[in-house]
């Protein structure tokens, strides 16, 4: 070991604190990676500084130092989650850090050279063993997520080693004693503070589980021991690390601590969830190694009590000694702010719809057009819009925006050019209306609804309007039938933009099924997606050769046929768009019930407000929008977008691409100054819009680590006053 260098992970913890000073004066090379959730004071006040390296980092991400092996001989892996609890708190977290970051580093080391691997296993893989005694080859019996990773990790670890990477799996027996960085969730520090601190002890579950303890120093000394030893006694080998004589029942524990702090009483409650119980056999590691643990409990209790009365643990009742509660303190504090996530990968704001059946049925049929049979995809794509949204005609193109230029230029402008939009419609929406020489109007919405203030809306229709566009960004059916009635009234168009409504309903009728016209964004981030495209839905057929013809005249040059070859989908978009059809109400449905965990969860959360589809609507599951009172926080929207992306979380701001803020915009940018007729009420709404994710890729449990996120940083900067 003298000279080697030895990567010691998680060592400011409480193992760690007194191995590496052990590993130090045996002449090793220290190396200590570790997350420093209880900080570093411990690990310094134990080791000079200048005597080792201390990366800070966190093991999920361990794929982010690369250079962290290099020259190095052992790795010694204690970084985990290490209790039950902790585990418990957050089972995805406890999965990506106690398995799959240990199988990242294992195999990095492999790949590196690296010779020794030390795991830091637990006896409680043995888990509820009653009386037998049992060894390195008796069954497994876990019964917590703590004890089942330990085994998953222990399984996946000795399968990788080999004769020039040596795995040593270490089961240790449930720790106890005093260290630098000290711990009261382990039994006998728990006991032995009670003791001194209330003079009683608490014994749970009746007090007869068997349970095996060593000592924090002499765990130190039997990773030293598997550390000095020849490669053939500890490759591919586990050991209980232990003491057959330490095998204690929990109520003789208790006995054992009340004799080392005069005056303490025991009570013995009758029943626990806690079923572990288990006695270990310790043989292997002492004929093997010769190692033999020299510390009793009473010793244990001993020195905790001393320095408790000493002063050299202060405040004892402090979520800095207990896991768990440290862990959850630490997750209640925005990362930006030094606190934690459960996350390891961005929980992407939207992703396609795509499925396995999407890709294994666009797989064949470009195999049929590699063969010769290329069929009509885009006629069969066409066929099925019209029949799911009950068109006469439909019209494939290959942007939303080109559908919304093809869609306004069916509207008769003899009288008045005034158009109709919601202010939170896509700003594309205003943009193609602007650029056939349209007058966008920005109607107000409903504060409650946020669909459109249908008395303003009959005032700008009585003022003269070619067309009423419904549809918003925020997945928030309006009144269609209504609408309908009011256009047909007024003798104007009504357009269905049906960008993010796709699969949403109004009176159980598809949303895209209502209007003279409706236009379906067909992006990546739709309910359908053809990864990019648009289309136009209409009742009339003979109006498709006109958009058509507006578009060769306008956008193209060239017939017809090359125009819609230039301008048109392509083939292998529409095979896409029409196996994802197929699913759309499924992936609707899937995508309201994450929408409706949102808003259980996020219902009561001070300064966030989230907005339910009106009576008679269904939302399509495609958007997740709140709306944060930012006048209430120490922080704005794109300081918010930012610290949750800290948490993993990508939240989006929602003003910058809607109609209104492109009409403040170009308000402000005019040489004389004009009202860009945006009612207060919606620009304030505006700038407090986000939209959390909100994809079919997504699980209840990813929907409740987005709104915790949420709840976290508001509730950390909200103003005091």
């Amino acid at each position: 070991m003298q000279g080697k260098k030895i990567l010691v992970t998680g060592g400011a913890g409480y193992l760690g604190c007194l191995l590496c000073p052990l590993l130090a004066e045996l002449g090793a090379d220290l190396r200590v990676f570790d997350r420093l959730y209880f900080g570093d004071a411990g690990l310094l006040s134990a080791l000079d500084q200048d005597s080792f390296e201390l990366v800070k980092g966190d093991i999920r991400a361990v794929e982010k130092f690369p250079w962290l092996l290099d020259d190095v001989w052992a790795v010694v892996h204690l970084a985990s989650l290490a209790n039950d609890p902790s585990c418990d708190l957050s089972p995805t977290m406890a999965e990506e850090i106690n398995h799959v970051a240990t199988m990242k580093l294992a195999r990095m080391a492999q790949s590196r050279g690296v010779e020794r691997f030390i795991f830091a296993s637990s006896a409680s893989v043995y888990g509820a063993c009653g009386d037998k005694l049992v060894s390195e080859v008796s069954p497994l019996s876990p019964v917590s997520l703590y004890a089942t990773l330990k085994i998953k990790s222990e399984r996946a670890l000795l399968g990788l080693s080999d004769e020039s990477f040596a795995v040593t799996v270490l089961r240790q027996a449930t720790l106890f004693g005093y260290s630098p960085r000290m711990r009261f969730d382990l039994a006998i520090n728990l006991m032995t503070m009670s003791a001194v601190e209330k003079h009683e002890i608490i014994v749970l579950g009746g007090g007869g589980q068997w349970r095996p303890f060593l000592h924090v120093k002499d765990a130190a000394r039997a990773i030293a021991s598997v550390l000095s030893a020849e490669r053939e006694s500890v490759a591919a080998e586990v050991f209980n690390v232990g003491s057959n004589e330490h095998n204690v029942r929990i109520r003789d524990l208790a006995e054992i601590v009340a004799a080392e702090v005069p005056g303490t009483t025991i009570e013995v409650a009758p029943d626990d969830t806690d079923r572990r119980s288990y006695r270990v056999r310790f043989d292997r590691i002492g004929e093997r190694l010769g190692f033999e643990s020299a510390a009793a409990p009473a010793q244990g209790a001993r020195e905790i009590a001393d320095a408790l009365r000493d002063g050299r643990l202060p405040a004892p009742y402090s979520t800095r000694y207990f896991n768990v509660m440290h862990l959850k303190h630490l997750m209640n504090i925005p990362v930006a702010e030094g606190g934690e996530t459960s996350r390891t990968a961005l929980l992407k704001n939207r992703l396609p719809a795509i499925s396995s059946s999407d890709r294994e049925r666009v797989s064949d049929q470009l195999k049929l057009v590699a063969e010769g049979q290329l069929g009509d995809p885009i006629g069969d794509f066409e066929s099925s819009l019209r029949e799911t949204f009950d068109a006469s005609a439909a019209v494939l193109l290959h942007s939303h925006y080109l559908a919304l230029l093809g869609a306004f230029s069916m509207l008769d402008r003899s009288s008045t050019k005034r158009i109709v939009i919601h202010p939170f419609a896509d700003g594309r929406v205003y943009a193609a209306a602007a650029q056939l020489g349209l007058v966008p109007v920005i109607c107000d919405v409903d504060e409650n609804t946020l669909c459109y203030d249908l008395a303003k809306l009959q005032e700008h229709i009585e003022e003269g309007v070619t067309a009423v566009v419904a549809g918003s960004i925020l997945d928030l059916p309006e009144p269609l039938e209504t609408l309908r009635s009011m256009a047909d009234e007024a003798r104007c168009a009504l357009i269905v933009n049906a960008q993010n409504l796709l699969g949403a309903t109004v009176l159980d009728k598809d949303v895209a099924s209502y209007g003279s016209v409706a236009v379906l964004d067909l992006g990546v981030d739709q309910n359908i997606t053809t990864l990019g495209g648009g289309a136009i839905l209409m009742g009339d057929a003979s109006m498709k050769e006109q958009v058509w013809d507006f578009l060769a005249c306008r956008l193209a040059d060239g017939p017809q046929p090359f125009v819609q070859r230039q301008l048109g989908l392509s083939p292998v978009s529409a095979m896409l768009g029409t196996s994802n059809l197929e699913r759309l109400y499924d992936t609707a449905a899937t995508c309201r019930n994450l929408q409706a965990v949102y808003d259980e969860l996020l219902t009561d959360v001070a300064h966030v407000r989230i907005v339910r589809p009106a009576e008679g609507t269904q939302r399509s599951g495609s958007r997740y929008p709140v709306f944060v009172d930012f006048h209430r926080l120490e922080l704005d929207a794109l300081q918010l977008e930012r610290l949750m992306k800290a948490e993993r979380i990508e939240a989006e701001r929602g003003g910058g691409d809607c109609a209104a803020e492109i009409a403040i915009t170009r308000s402000r940018g005019q040489a004389k100054k004009k009202s860009s007729n945006i009612s207060p009420k919606a620009a304030a709404l505006l700038s407090q819009l986000i939209f959390l994710p909100l994809h079919s890729g997504m699980t209840a449990d990813d929907v409740s680590g987005a709104a915790y996120a949420l709840q976290k940083v508001i509730s950390y900067f909200a103003r005091k006053d």
